[in-house]
């Protein structure tokens, strides 16, 4: 290990040390003064703190799961692989059944998942597009967007509006994840909370785009569309 490493680099956190943390940020301490204080660096006290803040989020809001759509063919190598995005699909040549061939949101290293419900705008336009096609709904546990790479979109991430954003850091944190349930949003003015359940983004078509592969243990279940 290299010598500049603080001496608690990439030991496993207790419990309490994480409930420390999270209350020094909370008092104001910023990421690198608790990172002295827990012979941490900066990094891992980021990134537990933004564990700790999503699963908080979809505790108190009762999210139980996210949902994905594909072509009921892709069902056999979804069993034997998981989730993979369409950039190690192809490099692994696996037969698949794309979506959408054009992928405007640009995340081809990534996934698209809604919360709770499943995006009925995008599958019903799909079977429109695509009548002789049979569909089915992907149910996974919630618990991933913990410990996974994501990014929290407040509408369907192909818009223009989130085109200079895709990359950035904002995207991938708990206020992007807590703006998916705001009173309003901005790129669908339309979107309303009225009727909405606390687990229900406010925009029908927000998504979480999750980078990497979905292991098969977060698949809960597949059922026809």
């Amino acid at each position: 290990m290299s010598e500049d490493r603080p001496s608690n680099h990439g030991k496993k956190w207790s419990t309490h040390d994480r409930n420390r943390i999270f209350e020094l940020h909370k008092h104001g301490y910023s990421f690198s003064e608790i990172a002295r204080q827990f012979e941490r660096t900066p990094a891992s006290i980021e990134l537990q703190l933004r564990e700790i803040f999503i699963r908080n989020n979809i505790s108190r809001r009762n999210i139980k799961h996210l949902k994905h759509f594909t072509d009921k063919r892709n069902l056999p190598s979804i069993q034997k692989y998981g989730i993979l995005p369409i950039e190690k699909i192809i490099d692994r040549e696996i037969e698949h059944y794309s979506n959408d061939d054009q992928r405007l949101d640009k995340f081809k290293h990534g996934s698209c998942f809604s919360i709770t419900n499943i995006n009925k705008y995008l599958l019903n336009s799909y079977k429109s597009r695509f009548p002789e096609r049979e569909w089915i709904e992907i149910v996974v546990d919630a618990e991933i967007l913990c410990k996974s790479r994501c990014f929290y979109f407040s509408s369907n991430a192909a818009k223009n509006v989130f085109t200079t954003l895709r990359d950035d850091y904002d995207l991938c944190t708990p206020k992007a994840f807590e703006a998916m349930f705001a009173q309003s949003i901005p790129s669908s003015p339309f979107a309303s909370r009225a009727g909405k359940a606390l687990n229900e983004t406010t925009c029908d078509q927000a998504e979480v785009i999750i980078l990497g592969t979905i292991a098969k243990s977060r698949i809960l279940s597949w059922n026809p569309l």
